[in-house]
């Protein structure tokens, strides 16, 4: 369980993260959600705090997002949730790196197959409508349902 204290003891020195919790979109910090409940208060090696805030901290509240999948999404082998999410606050829904679903897919996904021909007016313009378990999945490589 994590520690509580005082918010404005970080503040001090993180103004511009407090900054990005004032998004259109972002955690709700000041309730359930405190600056401790993803960053250690006592700190610790580097390389050890960046992999906790990369992978446990996020994890310790979206669970259902936790593999181990038979088919993991290649993004969460490196910057695991940061890959696509920004941690405390967005512009964009979902915390989203991008402003859509679609654009943050193709900022990885160039080379696309034929099927996924996206003109104006295609019929299927979002990655999504398909490609539903883009966290993981254990019963399809392409993340299908």
């Amino acid at each position: 369980m994590a520690t509580s204290i005082p918010r404005a003891a970080c503040e001090d020195c993180h103004a511009e993260v407090l900054s990005q919790f004032r998004l259109p979109f972002s955690h709700p910090l000041g309730g359930v959600v405190q600056c401790t409940s993803c960053h250690p208060p006592h700190g610790g090696r580097p390389r050890e705090l960046r992999e906790h805030v990369r992978s446990e901290a996020c994890l310790a509240c979206h669970q259902e997002k936790r593999g181990p999948f038979l088919f993991e999404h290649e993004g969460d082998r490196s910057l695991l949730c940061l890959s696509c999410h920004e941690p405390h606050g967005s512009s964009n829904p979902r915390l989203l790196t991008h402003h859509d679903s679609r654009s943050l897919c193709h900022s990885c996904h160039m080379n696309l197959e034929d099927i996924h021909v996206e003109d104006p007016g295609a019929a299927i313009r979002d990655c999504l409508l398909c490609h539903t378990e883009v966290h993981g999945s254990n019963w399809d490589r392409s993340f299908f349902r």
